[in-house]
């Protein structure tokens, strides 16, 4: 592969464009060897049903423009050379709608549409243009007119209809003529002439190959790319000579103590060399397209930019983008702040020692339950000392000492006294939280409330086998699930009617514990909790960006707490017990909410002497990839379950 300074110049502009991303098709499994080589071992498939992305582009002045239109969904319908063909790839195809549908579902008519673009002319990109009216254009790339017209019926063989341009403007873009440029090694074409967007000549995959430059923001310029088909596969441009898998990484991410440095690379440079290949060599070669060694040369073009943190590259069957960004009508424009360029579905490994940026909370609403004391209080005096105005639960009477305290100086909190198995005196600490904070909003929420086997575990107690079994209360249960699962509810409520914007925030966060991965004798109904909130944690990070929502989880194990007598924590301590502290608890949780990239993660307490930051990312799931039945089982969850936590959707009934 052809490799040169990764240092582009990227165009500058004062004008964006609104990039939406559409998903109307999802298609699979195909088999890896066909697209990409050599094999990684037991890996054959590629995501058992990968996207067709589509995209809708918006101009400030209101022209629009589709990228892509997918798989139309009567596919049996399309040229008589490609129905044919379409059996025999025994994909499972999953399309109940066109693009157009999508876009009349939300307002916008087909008569809106200036121009549909083809980034190539294969079947799972091209749709079916003739649901758009005369007036909507088609666009396509360099040679497109002289390698593919006429379409079917008059040349049978074609993989094209007449239909799909007939009666329409026909628009072959020229990388020649006015508004021609280059970006990197591309060939460029400023499409609306104002530095917005450009198409790009990028030729290998197929004749007329097009890829799109979309300005997302000024100041700084951050761009999406729209890849098409230039490669199948991520790991088709990754790694690179610009962009490697770090050699070490010190301190060891999990293991801060040890003398020895973290080396992703080393596992990853083993794999290449049992397969020939380079460190810096891409996970794959290119083994489909038109002309191999010009769609190489390609590829090298988008790894020049790839490297570039402003630039979000996004290919076509990308599964994990369509997993982890906002669909249409939300749109992707900032998917840096977001995060997104590095945070698909959920984020990985959370560098502990990065110091938060705490400006980020200011002028934040934030909601601490069980804010009177212990992990609580700590959380309320740091996110206030951050500029954040505080609202706070508990049960404790002391709440009002901590509000008179902290408002001497003006008004930074609210103390409201709540019971958290009481959703109406929850959903009034929620609304104190809107018409007493400065925005009238809410942002960040630390679901911590929750008590331990110290009040009393009923599943434990054991009953006179000669009398009567006594009913568990399940106090634990009741304050630790349904308390929690209360503040959730309501958080996603008020997170939702708030606008949705770099200003505001949606992040819950849950006070955990360890013993959500240890076993706890004894601890029965507290552990049973524990673990489950973490089960929630993970189930609700898989849908909650849909809503633009992060969730994490914060675990300590041993912190000194009011809910403990000091004749029992100074036991604890002659026994050997090392606490954590209350005030890193609260590190963590900032560490969590000034930055949103990360989501799904657990990050754990410990003690100082342990880290020096007394918090940690856990980097701790419950299976591994080389497990292949769990594995199995958890693709078959993410593949089967479809639903979609987006407004109006009909969620499956699965009870006969």
């Amino acid at each position: 592969m052809e490799t040169k300074s990764p240092t582009v110049q990227l165009p500058a502009g004062e004008e964006t464009v609104t990039v939406k991303l559409i998903n109307a098709v999802n298609f699979g499994p195909a088999i890896l060897n066909r697209f990409m080589a050599p094999p990684v071992p037991h890996v054959t498939t590629h995501k058992t049903h990968s996207p067709s992305l589509c995209f809708l582009i918006e101009h400030g002045s209101g022209r629009k423009l589709v990228w892509d239109l997918g798989i139309r969904k009567d596919y049996n319908n399309y040229a008589p050379s490609i129905a044919s063909y379409i059996p025999t790839t025994n994909y499972d195809i999953q399309v109940k709608v066109n693009v157009i549908d999508i876009l009349e579902e939300n307002g916008i008519r087909g008569n809106e549409i200036e121009a549909v673009i083809w980034s190539h002319w294969h079947w799972d990109h091209i749709g079916d243009p003739s649901t758009f009216p005369p007036t909507t254009d088609l666009i396509v790339g360099a040679g497109f007119k002289e390698a593919m017209l006429p379409g079917a019926p008059a040349n049978p063989e074609s993989p094209i209809r007449e239909s799909d341009y007939a009666g329409r403007n026909l628009r072959e873009i020229s990388f020649d003529g006015p508004h021609s440029l280059r970006i990197g090694r591309f060939p460029a074409f400023d499409y609306f002439g104002d530095g917005s967007f450009y198409l790009l000549d990028s030729p290998g995959h197929a004749v007329g190959h097009l890829c799109g430059l979309a300005r997302t923001t000024t100041s700084p310029d951050t761009f999406v790319l729209l890849g098409g088909d230039v490669c199948h596969y991520p790991g088709i441009f990754r790694p690179s000579e610009h962009l490697p898998v770090p050699e070490s990484i010190t301190p060891h991410p999990c293991n801060p103590q040890s003398d020895l440095p973290f080396c992703p690379g080393s596992a990853f440079d083993d794999l290449q060399k049992s397969r020939g290949r380079k460190p810096k060599d891409t996970l794959y070669d290119i083994t489909y397209g038109l002309d191999i060694p010009l769609a190489t040369r390609t590829v090298g073009h988008l790894q020049d930019l790839d490297c570039n943190e402003n630039v979000f590259v996004i290919i076509a069957h990308d599964g994990s983008v369509r997993d982890g960004v906002d669909h249409f009508p939300k749109s992707l424009n900032a998917w840096k702040e977001k995060g997104w360029g590095n945070m698909l579905s959920y984020t990985g490994p959370v560098d502990h020692t990065v110091v938060p940026d705490r400006s980020k909370m200011n002028g934040k609403s934030v909601i601490v339950t069980g804010g009177a004391n212990g992990i609580g209080e700590a959380c309320v005096r740091a996110f206030v000392a951050a500029g954040a105005f505080v609202t706070f639960g508990d049960v404790s009477e002391r709440g009002k000492e901590i509000e008179q305290e902290l408002n001497a100086g003006g008004d930074r909190v609210a103390f409201v006294k709540c019971d958290i198995r009481s959703w109406d005196e929850q959903k009034t600490l929620f609304e104190t939280a809107v018409s007493k904070s400065p925005n009238h909003s809410v942002d960040v929420v630390l679901a911590n409330a929750g008590i331990s086997r110290s009040s009393g575990d009923s599943l434990w107690n054991l009953d006179d086998p000669k009398g009567e079994p006594t009913k568990p209360d399940l106090n634990i249960v009741k304050v630790n699930i349904d308390g929690t699962l209360f503040t959730w509810k309501l958080a996603t409520y008020y997170f939702r009617r708030q606008p949705d914007n770099e200003d505001r925030d949606r992040c819950f966060i849950m006070t955990g514990s360890m013993v959500a991965w240890i076993d706890s004798p004894g601890n029965w109904e507290y552990t049973a909790t524990k673990y489950a909130l973490r089960g929630f944690m993970r189930t609700a990070r898989r849908s909650s960006w849909e809503q633009g929502i992060r969730i994490n989880y914060v675990a300590p194990c041993w912190i000194k707490s009011a809910i403990r007598t000091a004749d029992y924590e100074n036991w604890l301590i002659n026994n050997g017990i090392k606490f954590g502290e209350t005030e890193d608890c609260a590190g963590a949780m900032m560490r969590i909410a000034c930055d949103r990239t990360v989501n799904g993660r657990s990050f754990m307490i410990t003690p100082r002497s342990f880290v020096k930051e007394g918090f940690i990312d856990t980097d701790k799931e419950d299976y591994t990839e080389d497990e292949p039945y769990f594995k199995e089982n958890q693709d078959t969850q993410l593949r089967i379950i479809e639903d979609k936590w987006i407004d109006g959707y009909k969620v499956r009934v699965y009870k006969a």
